[in-house]
């Protein structure tokens, strides 16, 4: 059961043992890192509780009209709710920040109608931290009391941008960050790569398949790599080059924002393995042979902390405002030259 969910051993045993004592809760969040599976196993649960397969061993693995129809995302009986795309005035796309309030309004009607083919109706809010206090709050009795019939998972990155009114009305199971060893292996046999680089995607995704997609794409991970060795060369230099740090903060701006939020979280990455390195602790990943030629610096725990807090304010603005980017990572790189001083 829910063999395509890969490394999530103890959220498959809770899952199994609801499903076979036929005690599925209604109202479920599945939270953790981008890309360990919480998608996929909210789907495989579709698949296994409405495959037309008689034989158990063969239930919910892709080999029914059901099950390619759940995959699809076109099965009448599962509603996907996810933040959808807007297009800018200069033509581009680029995905909303928030689940809007109508589309959570569409789930509330959905789900006061009986199902369509099988035996329930399962609703996936995908991204469920991207709703706003309106569209969490339209959903709350919904969550509260659903009908018989009626199942609905949220998955969320960031369990702590939930509502407390909606965690406490569902049930959570935690999804955690894909071991490096596990994922080299994936990464080798999905992206059929040598091994050197399977390498340095897994240390460098931080236990996601969606971050090693992000590296992947288009060769993405050789730009970024560049674009994060030069960061530390600015930062670490004795003397700031405006040249570069204008060029650099130029190329970024330019990039797409889901690009620019994982450069941030591998900085977060830089510095957290920076600081434990120099407390002498090197039986830790060596995160810096790979691609940067960076001799750590000793880092006082006060000047790490106003780094780190530094790069997750940038993440905020980032994700949540119309802040220029290039003033963003400018202003990041000058605060943290001067907690490095």
């Amino acid at each position: 059961m829910f063999d395509e969910v890969l490394a999530q051993e103890k959220a498959q045993e809770i899952i199994t043992n609801f499903i076979k004592a036929g005690r599925l809760p209604q109202s479920l969040i599945f939270y953790g890192p981008r890309g360990v599976g919480k998608f996929l196993m909210a789907k495989s649960i579709v698949k296994y509780l409405n495959c037309l397969n008689a034989d158990e061993k063969s239930r919910g693995t892709d080999n029914c009209k059901v099950c390619g129809r759940i995959d699809r995302e076109i099965y009448p009986d599962m509603t996907v709710v996810r933040t959808e795309k807007t297009v800018t005035k200069s033509g581009q796309e680029k995905d909303s920040k928030e689940i809007k309030i109508d589309q959570i309004r569409e789930v509330v009607r959905k789900a006061q109608f009986k199902p369509f083919e099988g035996e329930n109706k399962f609703f996936i809010i995908d991204g469920a931290e991207a709703m706003n206090i309106v569209s969490e709050n339209s959903f709350l009795k919904t969550l509260e009391e659903p009908l018989p019939d009626n199942y609905i998972i949220l998955i969320c990155h960031n369990i702590n941008k939930i509502l407390p009114t909606i965690f406490s009305r569902c049930i959570k199971i935690k999804f955690d960050s894909v071991k490096e060893d596990f994922l080299k292996k994936i990464i080798k046999k999905q992206f059929e790569i040598e091994d050197s680089l399977a390498e340095k995607l897994s240390l460098l995704s931080n236990g996601s398949m969606h971050n090693v997609g992000i590296l992947i794409e288009d060769d993405m991970y050789k730009d970024i790599f560049k674009i994060l060795e030069s960061i530390i060369k600015i930062i670490s230099a004795d003397i700031i080059n405006i040249d570069e740090l204008f060029s650099i903060s130029t190329k970024i701006k330019d990039m797409e924002i889901q690009y620019i939020d994982y450069l941030l979280d591998l900085l977060l990455l830089f510095f957290n393995e920076s600081y434990i390195m120099s407390l002498g602790n090197i039986e830790r990943k060596e995160f810096f042979k790979y691609y940067l030629n960076f001799k750590s610096k000793s880092i006082k725990l006060k000047s790490f902390n106003n780094i780190i807090s530094e790069l997750l304010r940038s993440k905020y603005y980032l994700l949540n405002t119309n802040v220029d980017i290039k003033l963003l990572i400018e202003n990041f790189i000058i605060k943290a030259r001067e907690n490095l001083s």
